[in-house]
């Protein structure tokens, strides 16, 4: 018992040092942000006191420290790592402090740390994510606007083809948070073009633009086999720190895997979906028959983009941030009016308090929204948890929210396409 106890006070103790750590991770980032290198590597240096070296903090940590202070370089001694086989921990931390030196706008620095990524070969999905991330952050660096938006579209296909083969939906979604820093580098090259071009590349990144494939079929026990397989590993990957010396094999063994699911399934016809195309023409025919609006966070900024009668248009809506009072505000009193337990008195102020959370978001979200017709939503962070019902605008509208605009379309094809296939017979319960 007394060694159970000490152990239990242990794993208790680095616990409480982890969560420190990572809050002096974010105030660090926050503060590079701010242009504050000080305190930005004063935070970074005391987050990395707290945890080991082989942590995700440390990484994490290590990164910020190199940002805040570019003179002092032998915090991070890359090549030391890279000369004990942790050539991914190097890379991930070169990626990282490069995506942190764009967002500052230190051109030099995001060169001198992507370069080297840019030159990779690696089989496995994160690898050449990583790849096409670091190409398109130096291509930016260095003005090629153009060939920064090639990669960054040539990693959302790569991950959307990668999506479609795995086939397995929580696999998908696995996937798809490998790509995220490569879609927001994506809009943030977009936001300084036509409001068109934010929305399409919007809807590259959103939802990977993956059609949601078959479930793998009963009678196939070997593709089970190699996704209960790939599933595991991937848990084992996950749950190793990013200087883990055991982190390479499992990489690898992951790639392997994932190329062996994808091998098996073409192998079957109709097992696996394909990616979705993102049309520019249909999406704008579409908007002749319903408003479709489409929200988009652009480094922290919330915008919301208009596509009506074949033009789209631009509204740019403050922080997203600003949001979360009356979000949480609504959704909390919204809630609670659900529960036929709540007393007259309490259910007046919670009335009152929705129609002034209602009233605050609409005026943020809906104004200059054209009525008339059909409304399309696509939310975006934060406002997944809107009720949306309950804006009074929406009250007496047909609306409806969807995960990217071309899904929503798709869907509706498939469904007139079915709907003028053949009869459909109907009883009654008379």
């Amino acid at each position: 018992a007394e060694v159970f106890g000490r152990a239990a006070s242990g794993f208790a103790a680095q616990a409480q040092r982890n969560y420190e750590a990572a809050s002096l991770v974010e105030v660090a980032r926050v503060a590079l942000l701010r242009d504050d290198g000080a305190a930005a590597a004063a935070s970074a240096q005391r987050a990395l006191d707290l945890v080991e070296s082989s942590s995700g903090h440390a990484a994490e940590a290590l990164a910020l420290l190199a940002l805040a202070d570019a003179d002092d370089a032998g915090h991070v001694d890359l090549d030391a790592l890279e000369s004990v086989g942790r050539t991914e921990a190097a890379d991930a931390i070169r990626v990282r402090t490069a995506l942190l030196a764009e967002r500052r706008g230190d051109r030099e620095l995001v060169v001198t740390s992507a370069a080297p990524v840019r030159q990779r070969r690696g089989t496995g999905l994160r690898h050449r994510l990583r790849r096409h991330l670091a190409v398109a952050l130096v291509a930016a660096a260095d003005d090629d606007v153009a060939a920064a938006r090639r990669a960054v579209a040539s990693g959302l296909s790569l991950l959307a083809r990668h999506q479609a083969a795995l086939g397995a939906v929580d696999l998908r979604a696995e996937a798809r948070g490998h790509g995220e820093a490569l879609a927001s580098l994506g809009l943030r090259l977009a936001a300084g073009r036509g409001a068109i071009d934010l929305l399409l590349t919007s809807e590259r990144s959103r939802a990977g633009t993956s059609r949601l494939p078959r479930p793998p079929v009963a009678d196939d026990p070997e593709l089970g086999s190699l996704l209960a397989r790939l599933r595991s590993a991937q848990r084992r990957l996950d749950e190793l720190d990013p200087l883990d010396d055991d982190r390479a094999p499992v990489a690898r063994e992951v790639g392997s895997l994932e190329r062996a699911v994808a091998t098996r399934r073409r192998m079957r016809p109709g097992a696996g979906g394909r990616p979705t195309t993102v049309d520019e023409r249909r999406l704008r025919e579409a908007s002749h028959e319903a408003v479709l609006v489409s929200f988009v966070e652009v480094d922290g900024d919330l915008v919301r983009l208009d596509l009506v009668d074949g033009r789209c248009r631009r509204r740019d809506l403050g922080s997203l941030d600003e949001l979360a009072v009356p979000v949480d505000g609504l959704l909390r009193a919204v809630t609670r009016l659900a529960d036929r337990r709540v007393r007259p008195a309490m259910a007046a102020e919670l009335r009152r308090r929705d129609d002034t959370d209602a009233h605050a978001l609409t005026a943020r979200l809906l104004d200059g929204v054209p009525e008339g017709r059909p409304l399309v939503v696509v939310p975006t962070g934060r406002l997944h948890g809107v009720p949306w019902a309950a804006l009074g605008p929406l009250r007496d509208r047909p609306f409806v929210l969807a995960a990217s605009l071309t899904g929503w379309l798709d869907a509706e094809e498939r469904t007139a396409a079915r709907s003028s296939s053949g009869a459909c017979a109907v009883a009654g319960p008379d």
